[in-house]
């Protein structure tokens, strides 16, 4: 017979799991139980279009994130995010008019990069290590 425990206990458990660890169960779980923990995140307005004489790419600009995923590694160190932390600072999201922003740019060095363990379909952002031409485009406008 196996030993009950809280949702607490279960919590505590997972602090000594890797992020890939609480990824499995967490599917092992949606998978039992016919459950998804996951929530519609979408991004900033469209990409720009591609070059002159280039066939055209359709960049993903929403993402459908692994929630409790994305709980558990925001909520481990350096972070140590709660819940409602991890929802305002990375699910939320903005408003138009809360944002001086340009159009979504996945070369982009303001855009983090984040692993695909913690997206729904596992293709991960980019992790850019230098300004794009729109990132440069942006900051001219910014600083004249």
């Amino acid at each position: 017979m196996a030993t009950k425990i809280t949702p607490k206990d279960f919590v505590e458990a997972l602090k000594d799991w890797s992020i890939l660890d609480v990824v499995e169960a967490v599917k092992a779980i949606e998978d039992e139980f016919g459950i998804k923990a996951a929530t519609a995140v979408a991004a900033v307005a469209a990409a720009p279009a591609a070059g002159a004489g280039a066939e055209p790419v359709e960049e993903q600009t929403e993402f459908t994130v692994n929630l409790t995923a994305v709980c558990a590694y925001f909520g481990g160190p350096p972070n140590n995010w709660s819940k409602e932390e991890v929802d305002n600072n990375v699910v939320g999201k903005y408003s138009v008019d809360q944002l001086n922003a340009s159009t979504y740019d996945p070369n982009s060095i303001r855009l983090y990069q984040f692993d695909g363990a913690l997206i729904k379909g596992g293709k991960p952002t980019k992790f850019n290590t230098r300004m794009s031409t729109g990132d440069k485009r942006f900051i001219k406008k910014q600083y004249p």
